[in-house]
């Protein structure tokens, strides 16, 4: 049957890497070099509601909520997003995007955009399909 999950696990990480890469370089093109591509993808979420607790950005990225939290600060840090402490319970804090935030998102979607349909040109719509419900599959396999 072959080692199939250390060939895959090598697969996912170059993909990963390589389109990284490209999301970095074309961020950087654009004038956002201090925007890596964690921090990048973490401000479309955020984009999305008006303040954004960090649990659910957590969530939402599939990270730990101790990843979220340097992710958070170093945001807040470059001018992306304001944090936001709840009133009532000062452990829970929200993100909002600032005025630099909401120029960056429109910049990273039009990236992110580009760099996806580079990565599927000449893969057909049938599949992306497929390995889309192939990837689900497994992550269903798996527990997730």
């Amino acid at each position: 049957m072959g080692d199939y999950l250390g060939e895959f696990d090598t697969l996912f990480n170059r993909i990963r890497r390589a389109f990284f890469l490209e999301l970095e370089s074309r961020l950087a093109a654009a004038g956002y070099d201090d925007l890596p591509p964690a921090a990048a993808r973490a401000l479309i979420p955020i984009s999305h509601e008006t303040t954004l607790p960090l649990s659910s950005l957590a969530a939402e990225l599939g990270f730990h909520k101790a990843t979220i939290t340097p992710l958070a600060k170093r945001l807040e840090k470059a001018g992306y997003v304001k944090r936001e402490v709840d009133e009532e319970d000062g452990r829970v804090s929200y993100l909002g995007l600032t005025d630099r935030g909401r120029k960056a998102v429109l910049i990273v979607e039009s990236v992110l955009a580009d760099v996806s349909a580079e990565a599927f040109a000449g893969v057909t719509a049938e599949d992306r399909a497929a390995l889309r419900r192939i990837l689900f599959q497994i992550i269903e396999n798996l527990g997730e």
